[in-house]
């Protein structure tokens, strides 16, 4: 896949995809291919203003629905036994359901903004029913315990709830009427009780500003010191997408080098996050190396890909 990087998302996604189709790569591990090149390609799309987004996700959303919908009734076709070889069926179509499960998410993080985006989405997640009935398949004396003791806990449920009603005495008509009195009575003071947590969570709100703002300027200045001689300068848009710009001497360290400055931009803007008290989901967060120039990606981590070097 490395070769391809640098070129357009059709040429990423339809030299693999091609591949599958015609054989040249192995049945277990199309769908983990076919996953790596789907994600670079959004990556590519979510970079490209010249071309027209949706036609792009759509191209690719239906080509692997209807390569995993081909391959789910071809696996499903197989004799199921105990044997090594349908366990490593089941499993590649796992794999399938997982494939679809990551486009959907990353459809969702990276393209909210696109029209009937919730469709495409829609249309990769069908596939956690599928994953869900073929693990059930796998593992079915886990599930069968399952459903007993959620039968178990409705029926106990349903008991306590018919004993409740048929034995708790009912309000007299009189009481009721005191109840509505009291809470009319209580009406306006519930009103201004209301108003507090919105002028509170407004607040917080404020704060929470004003300390991501501090927390992007203290990064840069650690950035500044921690990476002299290479780093010049970083942008943010809002709290999980970070670029971090870097110098010519990049060119000049090697691979392994590149790993350790990304896993220490990161690991830095994770615990500074965490210092100040902010809520943080390092699953959401997208890091770009970028040159100041070219504007060109390095280097990028991921909550699915990890760190991504580009040669």
């Amino acid at each position: 896949m490395d070769e391809y990087s640098k070129d357009n998302w059709e040429s990423v996604f339809y030299t693999t995809y091609n591949s599958i189709v015609n054989g040249e790569i192995a049945r277990h591990k199309a769908a983990k291919n076919l996953k790596k090149c789907v994600l670079m390609s959004f990556k590519l799309i979510e970079n490209d203003y010249g071309i027209d987004r949706t036609l792009a996700i759509t191209d690719i959303v239906n080509k692997c629905e209807n390569y995993a919908e081909k391959e789910f009734s071809i696996l499903k076709g197989e004799k199921l036994k105990t044997d090594k070889v349908n366990v490593e069926i089941k499993l590649e179509m796992l794999d399938l359901c997982d494939l679809m499960k990551s486009l959907g998410d990353e459809l969702e993080l990276k393209f909210k903004y696109v029209d009937s985006i919730d469709e495409y989405i829609g249309k990769c997640r069908r596939f956690d029913n599928e994953k869900r009935v073929e693990i059930e398949k796998l593992y079915p004396d886990l599930f069968k315990s399952t459903k007993w003791v959620a039968l178990t806990v409705y029926a106990i449920f349903g008991v306590i709830m018919f004993l409740l009603v048929k034995f708790v005495p009912c309000t007299t008509s009189v009481e009721n009427k005191k109840i509505e009195n009291q809470t009319s009575e209580n009406r306006v003071v519930d009103v201004t009780k209301n108003k507090t947590p919105e002028i509170e969570e407004e607040k917080k709100k404020i704060v929470g500003a004003a300390v991501l703002k501090e927390l992007i300027e203290s990064y840069d200045k650690v950035l500044s010191n921690t990476l002299n001689g290479l780093y010049d300068g970083c942008r943010f848009r809002g709290q999980y997408f970070v670029v971090v710009y870097v110098n010519s001497n990049w060119y000049y360290l090697n691979k392994g080098q590149k790993e350790i400055v990304v896993e220490r931009v990161v690991k830095t803007y994770a615990g500074m996050n965490g210092a100040r008290g902010l809520e943080f989901d390092i699953d959401k967060l997208h890091v770009y190396i970028k040159s100041p120039t070219s504007e060109r990606t390095l280097a990028d981590w991921g909550p699915i890909m990890g760190i991504e070097i580009e040669e």
